[in-house]
């Protein structure tokens, strides 16, 4: 799953750009399409889904449109603690919440292999690397 998308605008690009107005409108109707693009049943009214993208710009602003479009497919897929089925207020916010620990565990992860592959490039590094290891598998034979 790729949740970390470079070339998508994020929240605060589009904001920064357009303006609060336009990317609230855009975010309402994008957000609408993906519920109706995933078959979801809703009781949200118009400004319900107004308040949840505000919501949603303020607190996940590196969020981008490929972020959004990826959490609805992992929620049509049971990917989330929330059933899919009904949508309101509470399931959106639980499942904004869990893409964003998810998305964060995964840049975590990405960050470490980065990181690990460029030590691994590195002779010196590896070597002590390597060295630190069997200075400690020696120590715990003792």
């Amino acid at each position: 799953m790729k949740y970390i998308d470079k070339s998508s605008f994020s929240v605060s690009t589009l904001r920064k750009t357009y303006g609060d107005e336009w990317l609230e409108g855009y975010l309402e109707h994008f957000m609408t399409y993906l519920r109706e693009y995933t078959g979801l049943e809703s009781n949200i009214d118009n400004n319900m889904w107004g308040e949840i993208c505000s919501e949603a710009m303020r607190k996940y602003y590196y969020f981008t449109l490929q972020d959004l479009k990826l959490l609805f497919q992992m929620a049509r897929t049971g990917q989330f603690s929330n059933p899919y089925g009904k949508l309101n207020g509470f399931v959106l916010n639980t499942w904004l919440e869990e893409y964003n620990q998810k998305r964060m565990s995964h840049a975590v992860d990405e960050s470490m292999d980065k990181r690990a592959q460029d030590l691994g490039r590195n002779s010196s590094n590896d070597n002590w690397w390597n060295n630190k290891i069997k200075n400690f598998s020696d120590k715990t034979k003792r």
